[in-house]
């Protein structure tokens, strides 16, 4: 389990805003996983739009400058020690692991796009990326249904 993007949008909004909030542990959330949601093309795209969300948060919460630190913190980071981790999970032969890896490396990637599209829209549009990303679109693109 774990904190979703639009979770931690609300909140900020809430805490922006001066409201409290509270957590308890004894909170219980259960959720039906379509079968579709267990496989690599998924985990993909919501590791990709996962990374976009972040960026969309940070430029909305500390503007267009301060938004890359954590992004390029998030590149830099896919981009060297979770390299390496991954290469040792392939050795080691662990391939859930490796896999959590590469959706580490699609977060970053998602992240970066968003963040150079939201300082630069004119110079990184991403509209076909984008648009594969819509959280609409997951039932159909994933399931099969029309």
């Amino acid at each position: 389990a774990g904190l979703t993007m639009s979770d931690i949008d609300l909140m900020r909004r809430a805490f922006d805003a001066g409201m409290d909030a509270w957590y308890t542990p004894r909170a219980i959330v259960r959720h039906l996983i379509p079968p579709y949601r267990l496989g690599e093309a998924y985990l993909k795209w919501t590791s990709l739009r996962t990374g976009t969300n972040l960026s969309q948060i940070n430029h909305k919460s500390w503007g267009p400058l301060r938004m890359f630190l954590p992004c390029l913190l998030r590149v830099g980071h896919a981009m060297t020690l979770n390299t390496v981790l991954a290469a040792a999970a392939h050795l080691a032969r662990r391939p859930a692991e490796v896999l959590g890896r590469r959706c580490y490396r699609w977060m970053a990637e998602g992240s970066a796009r968003m963040a150079l599209h939201l300082a630069l829209p004119r110079v990184f549009p991403q509209k076909e990326f984008l648009g594969q990303l819509d959280f609409r679109s997951e039932r159909r693109a994933f399931s099969g249904e029309n």
